[in-house]
């Protein structure tokens, strides 16, 4: 299973983070089957209207092709769209504390008791 990892640095800009997912959008599409995603959050993000609206969107692509999704880092605002996700999405999404968790249950290799 394909793994496509997105990463918001605390740096990035409402453009970057629109451009960041459209290029992971465009990943996804390429493999052409279903795949895992991992999330990675710098400490530092900030979510706002914009990049939120973005996230709805890439959900809303990206959801016939992922199977699972791990998040690292997820704070504030991020927990709330992350628990949105997770009423509303068909996937699996599970919250991790570090990179090797989330990568290790997304290559099932790790089971997590919900």
């Amino acid at each position: 299973m394909t793994i496509i990892s997105v990463y918001y640095t605390a740096k990035m800009t409402d453009a970057d983070h629109k451009e960041l997912l459209e290029a992971r959008l465009a990943d996804i599409r390429r493999v052409g089957d279903t795949v895992n995603l991992l999330t990675v959050i710098e400490e530092g993000f900030e979510s706002n209207a914009v990049r939120s609206k973005n996230e709805r969107n890439f959900s809303k692509e990206v959801n016939p092709y992922v199977r699972k999704s791990a998040v690292v880092g997820a704070t504030g605002m991020m927990k709330v769209t992350v628990a949105s996700l997770k009423m509303f999405s068909k996937r699996e999404i599970q919250e991790f504390d570090n990179e090797t968790s989330a990568t290790a249950w997304l290559r099932d290799e790790l089971e997590v008791k919900a």
